[in-house]
C-alpha cells in the first residue's frame, strides 16, 4: 500500500521570500529606486548632515550669548529706572531687550510636532513624517519602530530616501526657525541700544521732553 505524502500545514516552514526578493517601495520612496549605495554619495550625505549639526549649535550658542546679554542689560536698565531724566530712554531699552529676548528664546526652543492624520493619530505616510528623527519616532510603539526600520533597511532607496527627508527637515528648521529667529534677536537688539543712545544723548543735552 503507497502512502501519500501529507502536505504541510504548518505556516512556519512556507518558503520565504528569495534574497533577490525586495519588497516594493513605497510611493514617496520611488525617486531613489536608482539609487545604489556608494561611498562618494555616503560621505555627501553625512557631512551635510554634520555641517548642519555644526550649524545649529553655532545657533544655539548665539542665542543663549544673546539671552545672557539681554538679562545683564534688563537688570542694569531696571537698576537706573529712578532717574528721571533716563527715564524715557529707559523704557526704549527695556522694550527692546525684551523683545530680543523673547525672539532668542524662539530661536532655541525645541519644536518635536510630528504630522498628524484628522483624527489626531500620527501619520506615518506623510511626505514630513522622518523615522530618524526622535521627535516622530518616539510616538511609535517600539515593536512598530523596529518594523519600519526593518522595512527600510531592506533597500537602498529607503535608506536615502528618509536620511534626505532628515536632511531636509533639519534644513527648515534652521531656516525658518533658529537663523530667522536669532536675525530677528540681534536686530531688535542693536536697534534698542542705537535708539536708547540717541534718545539719551537728546534727553541729556535739550532736557526732559
Amino acid at each position: 500500500m503507497v502512502r501519500k505524502p501529507r502536505t504541510n500545514l504548518d505556516p512556519r516552514s512556507a518558503p520565504g521570500p528569495s534574497a533577490g526578493e525586495r519588497k516594493p517601495l513605497a510611493e514617496p520612496f520611488t525617486r531613489f529606486a536608482e539609487i545604489r549605495s556608494r561611498g562618494t554619495l555616503d560621505y555627501a550625505l553625512r557631512t551635510i548632515q554634520q555641517t548642519q549639526n555644526q550649524m545649529s549649535s553655532m545657533a544655539d550658542t548665539k542665542a543663549s550669548i544673546m539671552i545672557t546679554v539681554c538679562s545683564i542689560v534688563l537688570t542694569v536698565g531696571i537698576t537706573r529706572f529712578e532717574m528721571p531724566n533716563l527715564r524715557w530712554p529707559l523704557l526704549v531699552l527695556i522694550a527692546s531687550v525684551l523683545t530680543a529676548l523673547f525672539f532668542a528664546v524662539l530661536a532655541v526652543l525645541p519644536s518635536l510636532t510630528a504630522p498628524r492624520k484628522k483624527d489626531g493619530s500620527l501619520d506615518v505616510d506623510a511626505p514630513s513624517f522622518n523615522l530618524f528623527f526622535f521627535g516622530h519616532f518616539a510616538e511609535l510603539p517600539r515593536d512598530r519602530f523596529e518594523t519600519m526600520l526593518v522595512d527600510i533597511a531592506r533597500d537602498d532607496a529607503s535608506i536615502y530616501a528618509m536620511l534626505a527627508r532628515d536632511i531636509y527637515g533639519q534644513g527648515l528648521v534652521l531656516a525658518r526657525r533658529k537663523y530667522r529667529m536669532l536675525r530677528w534677536s540681534y536686530l531688535i537688539f542693536f536697534v534698542g541700544i542705537l535708539v536708547t543712545a540717541v534718545s539719551a544723548i537728546a534727553t541729556i543735552a535739550f532736557g526732559s521732553p
